[in-house]
């Protein structure tokens, strides 16, 4: 039972830091590097890698299109500075990316889950 509480507090923790790192980025409190990328997303990209691997080590693949979307997010300025594309760094609206992943990984599951 302690396992679980102790689970549940270091996830609720996570949220919370996320939560205020947002709201800095959003605010522009936290400057981006020469790459167009925040070292949060710098971070948040390598948990992404580390969550694919972890994935596609237990061979599921359900949350793939998601953490990719996560990734291309982070790197979206980069991107875009490195092929001259977009406008101040953004190629496409974030919801659309977000709601793209977000049906693309119910679709995969769902397939996945009747074969």
């Amino acid at each position: 039972m302690k396992k679980i509480v102790k689970n549940m507090i270091f996830w609720g923790v996570a949220f919370l830091v996320t939560a205020v790192l947002l709201i800095l980025l959003g605010l522009n409190v936290i400057e981006t590097t020469s790459l167009g990328v925040t070292p949060v997303g710098i971070v948040l990209s390598a948990v992404c890698l580390v969550c694919i691997v972890w994935e596609l080590s237990y061979g599921r693949a359900y949350a793939l299109p998601l953490l990719l979307a996560v990734i291309f997010l982070c790197w979206e300025g980069g991107i875009a500075k490195a092929f001259s594309i977009g406008v101040d760094g953004n190629i496409i609206d974030n919801w659309i990316v977000i709601i793209a992943a977000i049906l693309v990984t119910a679709g995969v599951a769902l397939i996945v889950k009747s074969v």
